[in-house]
């Protein structure tokens, strides 16, 4: 589903498999105005998305990247993770919830001053599926405090 230009959305991202271009050009396709970094450290192993390099082809696009690393999973919780296996994502996720999100309400605060001020946000990471990415617990967080409505799409 494609939101109306003038509603206020919250996507979701992850450059997993993509190249700078395709990934610049999805968020043009959904009109996003501002990109949220929520990774702990904004590198990439990946050409084109550490923060110096997404950053100068998030600006010539017109699309403001915020790198808001409080919102991050920390690197030795991460490593418990094994691919495909949802038991151990349950089990950080659940942990980043009940450890992480309680503690950063300044950064979640700041995300729903940036929704307001660009309307159209997205907030980003490295998992393609958003259901292998903390990125959707922040989401998921901003729609329960949100008492709008607010959209939340994963592109």
């Amino acid at each position: 589903m494609l939101s109306t230009a003038t509603s206020t959305a919250l996507f979701t991202i992850g450059y997993e498999g993509l190249d700078i271009s395709t990934f610049v050009a999805r968020l043009e396709h959904h009109r996003i105005r501002a990109l949220i970094d929520v990774r702990k450290n904004a590198v990439s192993r990946k050409k084109g998305f550490s923060k110096r390099a997404i950053n100068t082809a998030l600006y010539d696009a017109g699309i403001h990247y915020i790198h808001v690393p409080e919102l991050g999973i920390p690197t030795e919780q991460r490593k418990i993770l094994k691919t495909n296996d949802m038991t151990t994502y349950q089990k950080l996720f659940q942990r980043y919830e009940k450890e992480i999100l309680p503690n950063e309400s300044e950064a979640l605060e700041r995300l729903r001053n940036l929704l307001h001020e660009h309307t159209r946000v997205a907030l980003m990471c490295f998992e393609a599926n958003h259901e292998f990415c903390h990125r959707s617990k922040v989401s998921e967080a901003m729609q329960r405090q949100n008492s709008n409505g607010m959209i939340v799409e994963h592109v």
